[in-house]
């Protein structure tokens, strides 16, 4: 992809939404805003130096978001990076009936936790079938069934996706489905196209509950009027993210070190991991290396350094340590 394509894909639409920038907690299964009514409104790749939104970070917003697992740490961590998914501003009513000419603008600064868990389910559920059409297409079959009518004999085809299939055991949500009626589109056995078809019906819903408005904007160099889109709120957004992802706009791959999505449009096609994870991983391993050898001196078994190695490398959630590495090491070979 050239830089005029990165460019078009930036220009199509401009992203804008409310957070508080105070922080937020959480009470009671609800998250609020520390100090209410301090809220900004933020625009990502405004060239703004107090802008907090890191280019990186924000490309890959709406995967991080279908990372999460509901947890109150995680959900919080998102928020006071991120904001919240539909805050909105609004005047005070009575003051509007009243005619009073300084409209105070009032933030929604308050959102539900289960509100917060369903939409991480919706958005893990789209993310999940896309990385699998992708990358792992056997695994569509985890969601996509095949079976016989009982009376008729005529092949059906269902779809199911539980909150516990997406490692969020403690919920109860599911999304379910009968593609049969589309079943002469399909060849009997193929879950790839039923998956492209069901993600496209399930992006479109989200965009409709989630829409951006389509704006017009002059621009004085070129004296042309051009259009782009914009969600208002924080959802909206990642959903056109993932909107934008699936045109083909945009490439990710997980870093090989943290597992985390990197947004790697105009990287080179070798990029595999983080710089900063790398590095890392380097001076843990050699870290490690000299641990190895001392711990072996003092008379611990491979095994027993091996063990020891990977606890303290499994905290890290550094790659685990292989026991041909170790014996590599004992033998003051440089090796990961």
């Amino acid at each position: 992809m050239d830089n005029s394509e990165i460019t078009l894909y930036h220009d199509l639409a401009h992203f804008r939404w409310n957070r508080n920038n105070t922080g937020y907690k959480i009470e009671n299964r609800l998250i609020k805003a520390t100090k209410p009514g301090t809220s900004v409104y933020f625009e990502p790749f405004s060239h703004d130096p107090n802008n907090p939104f890191e280019t990186d970070k924000y490309t890959t917003m709406f995967l991080r978001f279908a990372e999460l697992d509901c947890s109150e740490k995680m959900i919080i961590e998102f928020a006071n990076n991120y904001g919240l998914l539909e805050s909105t501003y609004f005047n005070d009513i009575e003051e509007y009936l009243n005619g009073e000419e300084d409209d105070i603008p009032f933030y929604n600064d308050c959102e539900n936790l289960n509100y917060w868990d369903r939409q991480i389910f919706l958005m893990k559920a789209g993310v999940k079938i896309w990385d699998y059409m992708l990358n792992d297409r056997p695994k569509l079959d985890t969601f996509f069934k095949w079976g016989q009518d009982d009376e008729s004999g005529d092949a059906e085809i269902f779809m199911c996706i539980t909150s516990q299939q997406l490692g969020l055991g403690d919920k109860s949500f599911h999304i379910s489905g009968d593609l049969s009626l589309m079943k002469d589109r399909f060849r009997k056995g193929d879950t790839l196209l039923p998956s492209q078809i069901w993600l496209q019906l399930f992006v479109n819903q989200q965009l409709q509950q989630n829409p951006s408005l389509p704006h017009i904007e002059f621009n004085q160099d070129t004296r042309r009027f051009s259009q782009y889109l914009r969600p208002n709120t924080l959802l909206g957004t990642m959903w056109l993210q993932f909107f934008q992802a699936l045109q083909g706009g945009k490439q990710f791959k997980r870093c090989a070190i943290c597992k985390h999505w990197e947004d790697v449009t105009g990287k080179s096609k070798s990029w595999i991991q983080h710089s900063e994870c790398g590095t890392r991983k380097r001076t843990n391993y050699s870290r490690a290396k000299i641990d190895a050898n001392m711990l072996y001196h003092q008379g611990l078994s491979v095994v027993d350094i091996l063990s020891h190695i990977n606890k303290h490398f499994k905290k890290l959630q550094l790659p685990l340590v292989k026991e041909a590495t170790v014996l590599a090491w004992l033998k003051n070979k440089n090796v990961e």
